[in-house]
């Protein structure tokens, strides 16, 4: 009877009024997209048989039981059986469509001509064009249906899914603006509405329209889910969860928003945790936020959908244990991660591999940073990484070409072609200060230096470089212009950590301990478990610790004339002092001891020193008293000061009664000494000074040794793995008295020019371990008053082997040869030593 009525209508237009006629066709929509029932056509020329015809019900039934397989291979069987009945076609054609299966569809319609077709198959067949992406075919049908019944909506809003679809979003949202204009409250164009703003990226009306559709509906699904998606967009992922009935959500999606809320959980965690004063609490918002982390990660390996994003959790996880310093776990778990072959981003490589440059695992770190740049060369923070974790590798030649590579590449202005909006780029201030700080850490003092002091004169208020400009004059000797500029910068940010450090440096420099603590307290209180703060927290640990220090020569000498030295042929000294810990910051008490033997043409002269005493320090000041017993020439004391006058100039001093450095010959004969002395040392940095040294000595025998001591040192090579400097001595004596009765050496006057070249060489640096070795050379002349002069030759190689911050050895051997009453004197020597701390 419809498809009579929609004969009529379009194929003897005017013989039925045309509100039949739609009401008609309204029905028909009605059966096929809400109630599935089907619009049955009697062929013009053929008629129904009583078999076919209980087929085509019980297709029909079985539609609406949802036995829709069924129910289509009758429907197909029908089309087969009897091609020519367009209702069969029709309803096998829609059915097709509407159980997805787009192709069949399309395919049949091919047998049609669209003229004749009823709209309910041209919709069906718009939606398989539409599925297929076919949007231009899908258009034109919908055309069709719009251009016969202007009055239905259904047909537009496909239309204007189908825009949305293809992306003409400007056109959907011209269509669906006059739509809503006519059907202001219709609820299906409401649903397009969110769809379109969905696609538009406009979250806050997509919002408005959900919640319109859950006015009229409370449990629309479509709109609970709309409304879900728009709160997620938005970041109110606590509100969607709350919102949102479970059943709505499948269990990807549920992980997904739980993802979602615990990285807003997050962020606010770590806000609280940097904005907190009280270190006993300013990491449990945080701690708890890691625990619920631990809880979604160790669903990873479930079989229900969410594993994807649980593992996505675990990246999460591994991020925000290493920020929070729990580098053994972030490490254990991204190894997890790569034994199972998860796909990781790249943020979480960055955090693994930071984990393991602050874990001291700085080889495994610099292979992670690597290979992620290899991928990405734009991500500042991974090619910072990638330069530290070069040089705690010690490839220092490669992180300086990298540094002067990152530079290079760094654009100094935004928008550099646009005067009007063009501004400074602050990450080429970061870069800069990073290659500025490259150089400092390896030694390239005066260059790092420099290039911090030419960064401040850009950022003269910028608290990073000022703060490390402060360091760059720490470590190059000018500990309180420092520390003044330090203290500005505290005074203007007092929870600034990295000047606290700094100011806590400088004054273990010039021995101001107590305000050293100070520093350390402020940085404690700051971030206690910052890599930083736990460094100088362990410096000032070790500091306060005993210390035992050992220093000894084995030697032996030959020639002058006799065959042997004047000095003594054999010669062995050990010295050892072992200090206590401060006391009350400024005092340290120590026990000396010291044997040594010398072999003379005649005799054998051994002597035992055992004494202690004790050092009083403060800021640049040094005092130190000392009693000291040597066998049979009784006991002696000494006292001895420095003072330093300011970053260049310094003071010394020391006297002696019954002096330790009286010589070895002298205390055999029971010679005793006093001793006084006085000297100033001029620094410009860590690579030039001056040392000027005076000395008196009077002998119980009535002589008096008058000496003075000069030497200038220069740096003329400074790096991370070699350095040479020079050293550039005289030394002069005169003695008063020219007894026959003394023994010891006794020059009536005497001098030595010199020049000895210095290399160190670093082997291997491993943080607190290390190896360096050192090679003297040394050449001058040295004159005797009644013998001439003659050259005097040098070399020395030693070893120095740091295990740790608490224990260092160093030994070696050396070869002189020197000139003693006219005669050459070859001597050859052992040293070895060490410092312990405990």
């Amino acid at each position: 009877m419809l498809y009579l009525l929609w004969k009529i209508k379009f194929n003897h237009g005017g013989a039925l009024k045309k509100s039949i006629v739609i009401a008609a066709f309204i029905a028909i929509q009605f059966a096929s997209m809400f109630s599935m029932q089907f619009a049955f056509c009697k062929d013009e020329i053929e008629l129904n048989n009583t078999d076919t015809d209980a087929l085509y019900e019980k297709a029909l039934s079985l539609y609406r039981q949802h036995q829709t397989d069924k129910a289509f291979a009758i429907l197909r069987d029908l089309h087969q059986s009897q091609p020519k009945v367009l209702r069969y076609l029709f309803d096998y054609l829609a059915v097709a469509s509407w159980t997805g299966q787009h192709e069949l569809a399309i395919s049949l319609a091919k047998q049609l001509d669209t003229e004749i077709v009823p709209p309910y198959v041209l919709g069906a067949l718009a939606e398989s064009y539409r599925q297929q992406k076919n949007y231009t075919n899908a258009l034109a049908t919908y055309d069709i249906i719009i251009k016969r019944l202007p009055e239905l909506l259904d047909p537009r809003i496909g239309r204007v899914n189908v825009l949305i679809d293809s992306q003409r979003l400007t056109d959907a949202e011209t269509e669906l603006r006059a739509l809503r204009v006519i059907n202001s409250n219709s609820v299906a164009l409401a649903e397009v509405a969110v769809r379109l703003n969905d696609a538009q990226k406009r979250p806050v009306m997509m919002l408005s329209d959900a919640e319109y559709l859950l006015k009229a509906s409370p449990d629309n699904s479509y709109a609970l889910r709309s409304r879900f998606n728009a709160m997620n967009s938005l970041g109110i992922f606590h509100l969607a969860a709350q919102l949102t009935p479970s059943s709505i959500l499948s269990p990807v999606e549920q992980a997904a928003l739980q993802r979602d809320q615990l990285a807003f959980e997050l962020r606010w965690a770590r806000v609280s945790a940097d904005s907190s004063k009280n270190p006993s609490t300013r990491w449990q918002e945080l701690d708890r936020v890691i625990s619920k982390m631990q809880k979604l990660c160790s669903l990873s390996d479930s079989q229900d959908g969410a594993e994807v994003v649980a593992q996505g959790e675990c990246g999460d996880l591994v991020e925000a244990e290493s920020n929070r310093g729990r580098l053994s776990e972030a490490i254990k778990l991204y190894k997890m991660m790569l034994d199972k072959k998860w796909d990781i981003p790249s943020h979480v490589h960055l955090a693994a591999a930071n984990a393991y440059l602050n874990n001291r695992q700085p080889e495994n770190a610099r292979e992670i940073f690597s290979t992620v740049l290899s991928q990405d060369k734009n991500n500042e923070s991974e090619r910072f990484g990638y330069i530290y974790s070069l040089l705690d590798c010690g490839q220092y030649d490669e992180a300086y070409r990298q540094a002067d590579i990152l530079t290079a590449e760094t654009n100094e202005w935004l928008y550099p072609n646009y005067p009007a909006i063009r501004e400074p780029n602050p990450t080429y201030t970061r870069v800069l200060l990073m290659n500025a700080l490259v150089r400092i850490y390896t030694d390239r003092l005066s260059e790092g230096q420099k290039m911090l002091e030419e960064l401040a004169m850009r950022a003269p208020h910028n608290q990073e470089i000022r703060e490390a400009l402060a360091m760059a004059w720490e470590n190059r000797g000018w500990h309180n212009k420092a520390e003044k500029d330090l203290s500005w910068l505290y005074v203007d940010d007092p929870l600034y950590l990295s000047t606290q450090l700094g100011l806590f440096e400088t004054r273990m420099s010039i021995g101001d301990f107590r305000m050293a603590e100070s520093s350390i307290k402020d940085a404690v209180q700051v971030m206690p478990e910052d890599q930083s703060v736990q460094k100088v927290l362990r410096e000032w640990y070790v500091h306060n610790l005993r210390q035992l220090l050992v220093d000894s020569n084995f030697g032996q000498s030959a020639g002058g004339g006799s065959g042997i030295s004047q000095n003594g042929s054999r010669e062995m000294v050990i010295d050892a002092r072992l200090y206590s810990p401060p006391y009350n910051y400024d005092w340290r008490y120590f026990a000396h001891t010291q044997y040594a033997s010398t072999t003379f043409p005649d005799a054998v002269a051994n002597k035992t020193t055992i004494g202690g005493g004790a050092e009083y320090r403060v800021r640049d000041f040094r005092l130190a008293g000392e009693i000291l017993n040597m066998g049979k020439i009784g006991t002696g004391f000494s006292i001895e000061g420095e003072y330093r006058v300011n970053d260049y100039w310094a003071v010394n001093g020391k006297g002696e009664n019954n002096s330790s450095a009286t010589p070895m010959r002298a205390y055999y004969d029971n010679v005793t000494a006093n001793n006084y002395q006085v000297g100033t040392v001029l620094s410009w940095n860590e690579s030039r000074s001056l040392n000027l040294t005076t000395n008196q000595m009077g002998f119980s025998d009535g002589n008096l040794r008058n000496t003075i001591d000069a030497s200038w040192v220069e740096g003329w090579i400074s790096g991370p793995v070699y350095k040479l400097s020079s050293i550039l001595e005289y030394y002069s004596s005169r003695n008063s008295s020219q007894s026959p009765l003394i023994n010891y050496f006794n020059p009536v006057s005497d001098r030595y020019v010199g020049l000895t070249l210095q290399n160190e060489w670093l082997q291997f640096q491993h943080f607190d371990q290390s190896l360096k070795h050192t090679v003297k050379v040394g050449a001058g002349n040295y004159t005797q008053e009644d013998f001439g002069s003659g050259p005097v030759l040098s070399i020395q190689y030693e070893q120095s082997y740091r295990r740790n911050d608490r224990i260092e050895f160093h030994y070696g051997l050396g070869h002189t040869e020197h000139p003693y009453d006219g005669a050459n004197v070859v001597a050859n020597y052992i040293t070895f030593g060490t410092n312990w701390i405990f």
